[in-house]
């Protein structure tokens, strides 16, 4: 039997989207897999009500049912969070944050368009961002990637999952490793970059008096060394077709590094 698509929203209550006064669009695992994308920018502008203007390297900047806001016009404007759980906590803000959500291994991607302040905090002001991760369940597989293009950029990718059946009352257990690599030379002078994510899962199943209890841990990792290039400058300097490699400032730079992680229980009564 099909069923339509259902939204779980802050209440945890299950509705039909049709019945939910809401907009919410879902990216998921088999689009996210043909896109492949290098930059968040490159998945998102498949989404209505939402622009990523693509920066230098990993940066952008967000538009969401919003202007395109930046510096700290950004700060709490949206609410970009990896399984429900913020980027940044109320108050603290990168406009760039999305670089650290580990998107190119999620397992779908979900955007709220407009105002979601009553239910999931100030900063979604104009709306929500969520990067699922791939979950934790029985099937084992391991999927490896490798890919080379121009300006000496590589790209690499892990995702492995596994389990093990609890004998002699011994809990279910299930465990992800996603890892991913790139390297960019840049096609400007100095304006590569590099960057590593890594994510671990571990899941456990019991029995646990009247029903079944299951216990998530996450841990997230990124790390990111940028060489920034500016904008060149001068009039009708865009049609000066050797000026299209300088980079006018080869001194910038973006170095950043995120460490997350949190468990989540989950119980579920016999009927």
């Amino acid at each position: 039997m099909a069923y339509r698509e259902i939204v779980i929203e802050a209440s945890r209550s299950q509705k039909p989207d049709r019945a939910v006064a809401l907009s919410s669009h879902t990216l998921d695992g088999d689009a996210l897999s043909l896109i492949k994308h290098r930059h968040i920018a490159e998945a998102l502008v498949r989404m209505p009500a939402l622009w990523i203007s693509r920066g230098n390297g990993q940066e952008h900047l967000t538009a969401l049912r919003s202007p395109v806001l930046t510096g700290a016009g950004a700060c709490g404007a949206f609410m970009m969070t990896e399984d429900a759980i913020p980027l940044r906590s109320t108050g603290f803000c990168n406009v760039n944050q999305l670089f650290e959500a580990h998107g190119e291994g999620a397992e779908r991607i979900e955007v709220l368009a407009g105002p979601r302040s009553v239910l999931y905090g100030s900063n979604a002001l104009h709306g929500v961002i969520n990067i699922v991760s791939p979950s934790v369940d029985q099937e084992n597989k391991s999927i490896l990637s490798i890919e080379a293009g121009g300006d000496d950029y590589y790209r690499g990718s892990l995702l492995h999952k596994g389990s093990t059946t609890g004998i002699d009352k011994q809990p279910d257990q299930h465990w992800l490793v996603n890892v991913s690599g790139v390297g960019d030379g840049g096609f400007k002078n100095h304006s590569g970059f590099d960057q590593q994510k890594l994510k671990l899962r571990h899941g456990l199943s019991l029995d646990h008096g009247e029903g079944d209890l299951s216990i998530t841990t996450t841990a997230s990792f990124s790390n990111l060394n940028q060489e920034t290039a500016g904008f060149i400058t001068g009039h009708d300097a865009y049609r000066d077709e050797s000026l299209k490699d300088e980079n006018p400032k080869p001194e910038a730079y973006r170095d950043a590094s995120s460490q997350r992680a949190h468990i989540r229980f989950q119980y579920r009564p016999d009927p």
